[in-house]
């Protein structure tokens, strides 16, 4: 597996290589190959993940010195660095890279990706808050597919695009939205507290 390391990037963000492509692993789901680096680098193996979490570039959760491998996530602050300023490549690696479907295959999701480029850029049309949007409800659908237990059903990104999954998720995020409002603050009746 080749990884590409941005170099110039990585010594703006003060990240070592090493950091990168443990993240650059777990991005891409690699766990035998994220436990081949841990036996290369040894102790430092969990001193880097501490360091990336306090960064938040992954998150997880640990059971004393603990850490399984395979619940640790990138955040959107690691995508972000992958991606640069190109929002389709925000939504490229935030879209799942491939799933186990029912009858047990895996299958890759994110294939062809020139093709799915030029879609995007049709229905984007160089607008940011669409891009927003679509980041927004393809994560929405992530998030319930996982809680659900349905990522097998996952379509590919092509496909994804072209029947505009993103509008059976709108009107669930809004009415998300709108039956839990932002928490208003209780004013006590308090001196000072009301304009006259």
């Amino acid at each position: 597996m080749l990884i590409p390391i941005p170099v110039s990037i990585l010594l703006d963000l003060e990240l070592t290589a090493d950091e990168y492509t443990i993240c650059y692993l777990i991005y891409d789901k690699k766990y035998g190959l994220l436990l081949k680096y841990n036996k290369l680098i040894g102790n430092r193996f969990n001193e880097i993940l501490v360091k990336l979490k306090n960064k938040q570039y992954i998150s997880y959760n640990s059971l004393g010195n603990t850490i399984d491998i395979r619940a640790i996530e990138v955040t959107d602050t690691f995508i972000k660095l992958l991606s640069g300023n190109d929002s389709f490549e925000e939504f490229h690696y935030t879209f799942p890279t491939k799933v186990r479907r029912p009858e047990g295959e895996e299958d890759y999701l994110r294939i062809n990706k020139a093709k799915c480029k030029l879609k995007y850029r049709r229905v984007v049309r160089d607008s940011k808050p669409m891009a927003d949007h679509l980041l927004k409800c393809l994560k929405f659908e992530i998030k319930r597919r996982r809680n659900n237990g349905t990522l097998g059903y996952f379509k590919r990104m092509y496909n994804w695009l072209e029947t505009e999954e993103w509008k059976r998720y709108e009107d669930k995020i809004t009415e998300l939205q709108t039956s839990n409002p932002e928490p208003k603050r209780e004013v006590k009746d308090r001196y000072g507290t009301e304009l006259l």
